[in-house]
């Protein structure tokens, strides 16, 4: 982890209870079972906004891991993104002071990819599929 961020505060991001507006009830992002790939955006940001359409590609490169959303948009917003683009992976709204609260440091659109016990395996910031293959290619299965 750079040296913005520290364990502690990472595990208690992990361990933050969120709705899942794209399904039913909270859950918190350490309980998401396997590998999983966080996309950390936010709403005001262009590169942000290009990254969106790249992440039902990103889902069909692997089953080995299971994706997750965190955007600073509001339930509507939110919703209306699930809509357009026929998502089916689970997404969050948390404000960009809260991340930053626990991950200080970081540029959006950055992603996060822990393993099973939530531990990093790897993170950056992230503006495309080509990034994304770029980053994981080594730690995830990837069909290319």
């Amino acid at each position: 982890m750079n040296s913005e961020w520290n364990q502690e505060s990472f595990q208690e991001f992990l361990n933050l209870q969120f709705q899942n507006l794209n399904g039913e009830g909270k859950f918190s992002i350490g309980e998401l079972e396997g590998i999983t790939v966080i996309f950390l955006t936010s709403l005001y940001c262009m590169y942000c906004i290009d990254l969106l359409p790249h992440l039902n590609e990103i889902t069909k490169l692997s089953s080995d891991f299971s994706l997750l959303l965190v955007s600073d948009g509001n339930d509507s917003e939110v919703s209306d993104m699930i809509d357009f683009f026929k998502w089916d992976f689970p997404i969050i709204s948390c404000e960009e002071r809260v991340v930053n609260k626990y991950l200080n440091g970081l540029k959006y659109p950055f992603m996060i990819v822990t393993n099973e016990n939530k531990d990093l395996l790897a993170k950056g910031t992230i503006y495309n599929i080509e990034d994304f293959i770029i980053t994981t290619k080594k730690i995830l299965n990837l069909k290319l």
